[in-house]
């Protein structure tokens, strides 16, 4: 699951507006209805109903949109690209519907098909639909690969993973029009000139002023395309010294002077998006009527869908009032994963919109001490040094603090397994920064838990110990928090043997961790309506059979779901995290009240 996940993103949009932004992985772009109009570094592209883009990666975009429009959105990440394209970094791709060669519409046709099946697939979450989405990744893929890659064309390796190196290209594309130097640049970001010569050069295989001069260029070519400007006002608006410099550059990578290229390719003059307003509008869409759209689409007759079968069916979907009682004031997670994620714009957009309709107030992160967010020192010959290790964790919490959302954090056994003393270490250094930086009060807010699940071989002494030391030192620094334990509960056997301490351990427990997923008590081979309508309550009685053994217990403590599934709905194709939201909806409620599920979409 996790990693198919992590291969692309997929959603329907309607979209009147992007602020400019740079495009991680490739970018695919179809119009189901109305138009968009996209600026990249060199050009403009109008699209209208059926037209499909391609955006690189590393390529700085921005989106115009007509009211009410739909747009097909996928993303393939860099992360599938390398794991299969070696070749891949040093690759561009060129696709654009409305100016591609003869004999290549049939591909393009392909293309629309498969993102079309992607995004019902990814809808539909049928039995092995993961399968299904991994083969059609890998098809258009191939396609791209095979049949839209640039001959010739050889980009810089540049690691935009690097968040430094980020902010740097940055400000270079904010101020390539001025007057930029390695040494201004380095003292900016408190380098030594030497240093960030070097770094660069490891970083995006060319040389700084190298790298200036040829995103300049990028950028001269929109006028030369779209404005009468003379070569010379090109040049100097572009950050040229004078048009001599900028015509030897430009014939040496494109092959004609200026002159010649804006006679060959020369486009109707169009308005930089500079005089809109930098305010992102866009939202997801899940009606009906767009689903049908895509059917049309998917069945209309074009040379790319001769002798080929459409399978289309109407997904219902029910966002009505949910039925039974609400807990007055729930405690709604989003979880996303490692907490870096939150720094994506993708992300934060969604998460907020998610926040937003459903007053949710917490991120739920794992692997904080074992991940990548928290990283180690990095020795440089900085100025000043600025490698902390808590940069990333700063924008996350930064974020999150200012938009009201909390921390939901899971901590795991084996995390810590992997060098006890060391991260144990890395958690009091990391809870002494988050307190010293935003405030004891914030970090009072937060919610940790402890992950141990049945079957890891760990005797119960050993998970009670660990969590001990997590739980003293915890409340250590912050008495507040909240800290708890995840409990393993199978429908046959009860509380797993390893975690029955836990039942016996209450004055150390501020909640119970658990999750919720009928798929294992399911025989997959035997797909009768009868096989999933007993598991139609699954969850609410799962949820009630460990609340009877807590009160049983004497054990008064709120109860957070962290993961859940459910079969029920009117068809079996219905899950419990249905929506284009790459964030997964969970429920959290006191043990004395009852419970609410949330859907998405």
């Amino acid at each position: 699951m996790d990693r198919i996940e992590n291969d692309f993103e997929i959603s329907l949009r309607s979209i009147q507006s992007l602020s400019r932004r740079m495009n991680r992985g490739i970018l695919l772009l179809l119009v189901i209805s109305g138009g968009i109009r996209v600026e990249t570094e060199s050009r403009y592209y109008s699209l209208k109903e059926k037209d499909v883009l391609l955006i690189n990666g590393n390529e700085l975009f921005e989106v115009q949109g007509s009211p009410s429009n739909a747009i097909l959105v996928l993303t393939i990440t860099d992360r599938f690209m390398d794991s299969f394209y070696p070749e891949y970094r040093k690759s561009r791709f060129s696709c654009y519907s409305t100016e591609i060669d003869m004999g290549r519409e049939e591909l393009i046709s392909q293309i629309r098909k498969i993102m079309i099946d992607m995004m019902v697939t990814y809808n539909r979450q049928d039995e092995g639909y993961q399968m299904e989405m991994q083969h059609l990744l890998s098809e258009i893929s191939l396609i791209l690969i095979r049949r839209f890659k640039e001959r010739g064309h050889a980009v810089p390796k540049t690691d935009m993973e690097d968040e430094r190196l980020s902010k740097i290209i940055g400000y270079l594309e904010r101020n390539y029009r001025q007057d930029i130097t390695l040494e201004d640049t380095a003292q900016k970001f408190y380098l030594s000139a030497g240093y960030l010569s070097r770094y660069f050069k490891r970083k995006t295989g060319m040389g700084f002023t190298r790298f200036l001069m040829r995103l300049r260029l990028r950028h001269s070519l929109k006028d030369l395309l779209y404005t009468g400007d003379t070569i010379s006002q090109i040049s100097l608006n572009n950050g040229f010294a004078n048009a001599k410099s900028f015509g030897t550059l430009f014939k040496e990578v494109y092959g004609e002077t200026p002159h010649q290229y804006r006679e060959t390719h020369a486009r109707e003059t169009l308005d930089s998006f500079t005089t809109y307003g930098k305010k992102d509008m866009e939202k997801l869409i899940h009606s009906g009527e767009v689903l049908e759209k895509l059917g049309t689409i998917l069945s209309s007759r074009d040379s790319g869908y001769a002798g080929t079968e459409t399978r289309f069916e109407k997904i219902q979907i029910h966002a009505g009032k949910e039925q039974g009682r609400v807990v007055p004031h729930p405690e709604l997670i989003l979880i996303i994963g490692e907490m870096k994620e939150i720094l994506r714009e993708d992300i934060r957009r969604e998460a907020l919109t998610a926040a937003e309709k459903t007053n949710a107030k917490y991120i739920g992160v794992r692997n904080l001490l074992g991940g990548s967010t928290l990283r180690a020192e990095i020795e440089t010959d900085e100025a000043i040094a600025t490698s902390s290790p808590y940069t990333l964790a700063d924008e996350a919490l930064g974020f999150m603090k200012k938009h009201g959302l909390s921390l939901f954090l899971r901590i795991d056994y084996r995390e810590i397994l992997e060098d006890e003393t060391a991260m144990f270490q890395k958690l009091q250094e990391f809870l002494r920064h988050a307190i010293q930086v935003y405030g004891l009060s914030y970090v009072a807010q937060w919610k940790v838990f402890f992950y141990e699940p049945y079957g890891s071989g760990a005797t119960p002494s050993e998970v009670s110990r660990i969590y001990h030391k997590l739980y003293d030192i915890w409340k250590y620094y912050s008495p507040e928090t909240e800290v708890g334990m995840y409990l393993p509960f199978s429908d046959r056997e009860g509380v797993s043997p390893s975690h029955a301490w836990v039942l016996a351990d209450k004055d150390h427990l501020d909640f119970i961790a658990y999750d919720s997923n009928q798929n294992d008590q399911i025989d997959f081979g035997e797909l009768s309506n009868d096989r999933f309508l007993k598991t139609k309550d699954y969850l609410k009685e799962r949820t009630r059979a460990i609340h009877a053994i807590l009160k049983k217990h004497q054990i008064e403590k709120p109860m957070h779901l962290i993961t859940w599934n459910t079969l029920s709905g009117n068809t079996r194709f219905t899950n419990g995290t249905f929506s284009a939201l790459p964030l997964s909806s969970v429920l959290s409620w006191k043990s004395q009240g009852a419970y609410r599920l949330w859907r998405f979409g």
